[in-house]
């Protein structure tokens, strides 16, 4: 009867075999990820809304640390198209940062770009054409939308961004004043304007 010789193996060195296994263990392991930063669109906002996750150091400057700049464009986005920024402790709801006063810093100048646009063409929305001309006389109130109030009823100053000057149901070019006691973000969310009136400020951001 025959019997079968094992081939005779070199056994490795201790010292090679346990860095073999060190190697196999390290690159079995997935690498870190890095935290996302690609933009969050708000689920409820009538248009595209985006929170841009901003990086540590942008927040040197701040009262409170920054966490996401707030802009109508997913891609792109500069200085000039910044809305302004959710603050650290905001909260979270519905996988987005919210949008209440005590979160938020707005951007110094967006404003004076939003009036700027309001000035220039809010007598061309026909909605406002068509309340100029149940009204006839006097100042028609430019009401933010994002809250808005009974008809007949006055809206509150902080949802009120201006008014115009009637005559004869018309409104009288270039008579457009801002309020100062509008603001950008209440508890109601963010400012929101007629679809015309979001359209020429998209296009007022784009030029910069």
């Amino acid at each position: 009867m025959l019997l079968r010789t094992r081939p005779n193996v070199p056994a490795l060195p201790r010292l090679t075999l346990q860095r073999s296994l060190a190697s196999l263990s390290y690159s079995s392991s997935a690498p870190p990820s890095a935290p996302s930063s690609s933009p969050l669109r708000h689920p409820r906002y009538a248009y595209d809304l985006y929170f841009h996750p901003q990086p540590a150091s942008s927040s040197l400057s701040s009262r409170k640390p920054r966490t996401h700049a707030v802009s109508f464009f997913e891609e792109d986005v500069n200085d000039e198209r910044v809305i302004g920024w959710v603050l650290a402790g905001a909260g979270e709801e519905g996988g987005v940062p919210v949008l209440r006063p005590g979160g938020w810093e707005g951007r110094r100048g967006f404003e004076d770009v939003l009036h700027e646009v309001l000035k220039a063409h809010v007598g061309e929305d026909q909605g406002i054409q068509g309340l100029a001309a149940h009204q006839k006389l006097g100042y028609l109130n430019i009401n933010d939308e994002r809250s808005p109030a009974p008809f007949g009823r006055v809206s509150d100053p902080e949802d009120i961004l201006g008014a115009v000057r009637l005559d004869n149901g018309s409104i009288i070019p270039g008579s457009y004043e801002r309020f100062p006691t509008h603001r950008l973000v209440t508890f109601n969310g963010m400012f929101l304007l007629s679809t015309y009136l979001h359209q020429k400020l998209l296009e007022r951001l784009r030029r910069g």
